[in-house]
C-alpha cells in the first residue's frame, strides 16, 4: 500500500505548467526515491535500509522502461497499477 501511495509522490514537480501543456523537467521517479530517503532520515530512519532499497527501487523501476528492471512481486504489481491507471 505504501508504494501505490508514494510512487508518484513528486510527479507535480515534474511539470512546468504552460497553457495546458506539460514539459517534462525532471524524473519524478528519482525525485520521489530521494524524498523517501531524506523523510525517512528527518523521521529517524524508521524504515529499515533494506526495506528502504526495496521501496526506492519499486520507486525507480515502476515505469518498466529503464535500465531499472521490474523485478519482484511489489514491482510487477506497482507498474501494473501504474499502467492501468494511465489508461483509465
Amino acid at each position: 500500500m505504501l508504494l501505490a501511495i508514494v510512487h508518484d509522490l513528486k510527479k507535480a514537480e515534474e511539470y512546468e505548467y504552460q497553457d495546458i501543456r506539460k514539459k517534462c523537467k525532471n524524473g519524478h521517479l528519482v525525485l520521489g526515491a530521494a524524498f523517501i530517503r531524506e523523510v525517512n532520515s528527518e523521521v529517524g530512519n524508521v524504515i529499515s535500509d533494506e526495506e528502504l532499497d526495496d521501496i526506492c527501487y519499486s520507486i525507480l523501476c515502476h515505469h518498466g522502461n529503464s535500465e531499472i528492471t521490474v523485478q519482484g512481486i511489489d514491482d510487477i504489481l506497482l507498474n501494473q497499477a501504474d499502467i492501468l491507471t494511465a489508461r483509465l
